[in-house]
């Protein structure tokens, strides 16, 4: 296994490669889970912060968590990981 630092995170598995990625989603109104954070295209707005796992090859998303605007960019990330990593272990044993 590699992996790549820089503006995402990427792994080399055997046969697949998986991008990790976090984005800013601006919110308007009072959508449940909102918070303002970080928001470099509408400071002091509501927001979500989701961080996406990707499958590179075949450019689909392979799992998301959406959370609060005010959570920083590798916040959870390694519980994220940890339980990416197992659906994919549970799914090759299927």
């Amino acid at each position: 296994m590699s992996f790549t630092l820089g503006s995402s995170i990427i792994f080399s598995l055997t046969t697949t490669q998986l991008t990790f990625d976090s984005t800013v989603i601006t919110r308007y109104g009072n959508q449940q889970g909102a918070a303002k954070g970080y928001n470099p295209r509408k400071p002091g707005r509501n927001s979500h912060h989701p961080l996406l796992a990707f499958v590179s090859d075949c450019r689909m998303i392979a799992n998301c968590w959406l959370r609060p605007g005010n959570t920083g960019a590798s916040s959870n990330f390694l519980s994220f990981l940890k339980i990416h990593f197992i659906s994919l272990v549970i799914k090759k044993q299927v």
